[in-house]
């Protein structure tokens, strides 16, 4: 089906350059109200996106469309059309796409990939119900996607790469009935490993978090600074915040606040390391190559703290002049931190485990938000708090972060578990 849609566009003289992406998705899915399974299906999408590149008057013009298997040559024919028209409406400068650099893709397969995965989303709903087990606490429902996915890219410069994955997502809504207060918190869980027993703890942890919060205080009065402590999602955005402020597209547009050789830590001894990665252990995002078919290695863009080079997409490379654009990265990992999670609990602080809506302001730098649930030390007690809100800016914390020793695996994201904050704003 690629090489029909290939043929067909090299037919019009009207196109300048050509991208084709064929994505193929297969899965099965079990959805689950109460431990009893009311839906399961299997799938198998096939699809075709296509952009159509038109040079005029100086500028390159695109326009994109999707194909799929049981369209004719003539509905083609006619989306290539349409594509070409609208692309007359967008004026970008001229650039030129990736070309074929024989670069051999190192494939790294998932063990996911060679089992039956039918049998895999069963010992998940298995793993999941051996958590539900609390007189006051259960699952309310949830779902179990377990996928295959494959991924063929081509181009009009010889670029032709494909590459196969496999990942896990469930999503969950557990439940605890307290004394006063009846609460539900959201959950998920996405990786490419096969690990029964992880899924097993993620939800009772999840359980549990409902139980701490069904009973949660207040903060004290008064309470305006204290030591926080954020768990690795709030870290990976954190480390996404830094990737955007040093991309070429940030950089051509003149929007990044940071820049090569500035120096992120500080005199801080818990130094910045971050690489961005194809692939992370664990994480359930695999990307040999970006969305242009640019093949990615793994680089490190801050080493000791310091911004080594900025990174991106292939259009705004070539716009700032580089001969090989690093591409997008999805993936990122970051060196261990030097003090552990019981060595952060030595003072006074606020652990912050669940926000309703978390902010990160790419320009100003502020980050915070509300924090739904947290567990709040006071030097003698430690007990479960809620209706606060936590607010700090990047520009002056990154000199005094400090990072856990233990490493774990969050979606796209390998590093430090916790981050310690030294007195930062409560309200």
């Amino acid at each position: 089906m690629i090489n029909r849609i290939e043929k067909i566009i090299k037919n019009n003289k009207l196109v300048s350059a050509y991208k084709i992406t064929e994505h193929k998705k297969e899965s099965i899915e079990l959805f689950y109200v109460k431990d009893k399974l009311e839906t399961n299906r299997a799938t198998n999408i096939n699809s075709f996106s296509v952009v159509i590149y038109r040079d005029f008057d100086g500028f390159r013009g695109n326009s994109s469309f999707e194909v799929f298997p049981e369209f004719s040559d003539e509905d083609i024919e006619s989306l290539i059309n349409k594509a070409l028209d609208r692309s007359l409406l967008v004026k970008n400068k001229y650039y030129d796409l990736p070309k074929n650099k024989n670069i051999k893709l190192n494939d790294s397969k998932s063990e996911l990939l060679n089992m039956d995965f039918k049998d895999v989303a069963l010992n998940i709903a298995n793993a999941i119900s051996k958590a539900n087990h609390y007189k006051d606490g259960s699952i309310n429902s949830y779902e179990i996607f377990v996928n295959k996915n494959y991924k063929r890219i081509i181009n009009s410069n010889g670029i032709d790469l494909n590459e196969v994955s496999g990942d896990i997502f469930v999503e969950a809504i557990p439940n605890w009935v307290g004394k006063d207060e009846e609460v539900e918190l959201y959950t998920d869980y996405v990786t490419s490993a096969i690990n029964y027993d992880e899924v097993t703890y993620k939800i009772d942890e999840a359980l549990n978090n409902c139980k701490l919060r069904s009973i949660a205080k207040k903060l004290p009065e008064g309470l305006t600074k204290c030591n926080v402590i954020l768990p690795q999602e709030e870290i990976s955005e954190i480390i996404e915040f830094l990737a955007r402020q040093t991309s070429y597209q940030n950089v051509y547009m003149k929007t990044n606040i940071l820049n090569v050789n500035d120096n992120v830590s500080g005199d801080n001894n818990d130094k910045l390391n971050i690489t961005l990665k194809p692939q992370i252990e664990g994480g359930a995002y695999k990307t040999l190559f970006d969305d242009d078919g640019v093949i990615l290695n793994d680089f490190n863009f801050i080493k000791d703290g310091i911004i080594k080079s900025y990174h991106g997409d292939n259009r705004f490379g070539y716009y700032l002049g580089i001969d090989n654009p690093t591409g997008n990265y999805k993936n990122a990992e970051m060196e261990a931190g030097s003090l552990s999670f019981d060595e952060m609990k030595k003072e006074p602080y606020i652990y912050c485990m669940y926000f309703s809506s978390p902010q990160l302001d790419d320009y100003s730098g502020y980050y915070g938000g509300e924090v739904r649930l947290g567990l709040y030390f006071d030097g003698k007690d430690c007990y479960p708090v809620t209706g606060f809100s936590i607010s700090g800016n990047l520009n002056n914390d990154f000199k005094t972060f400090k990072f856990s020793k233990e490493v774990d695996t969050y979606k796209n994201f390998r590093g430090p578990k916790y981050l310690l904050i030294k007195d930062m704003s409560v309200n």
